[in-house]
């Protein structure tokens, strides 16, 4: 059903998301949203470095294996 959420791009977009749900419950003065924007945040900046370094190799099943090899 979410097969586009698959991959960088769909990380991206539930990272975006959440910032966003984040800034919302910022201006509505909840109190935890802070927390919510750092976590958004720091799994931005995961996605972003191993998207630099290609750290992570997609297998043919889907799933993820970190080789370390670049």
């Amino acid at each position: 059903m979410f097969k586009f959420l698959e991959g960088e791009g769909g990380h991206l977009a539930v990272v975006l998301f959440i910032f966003l749900v984040g800034i919302g419950m910022a201006i509505g003065h909840v109190a935890g949203a802070s927390d919510v924007m750092v976590g958004a945040l720091s799994s931005l900046y995961t996605l972003l470095r191993t998207g630099a370094k290609g750290e992570t190799n997609r297998n043919g099943d889907g799933t993820a294996s970190n080789t370390g090899v670049r």
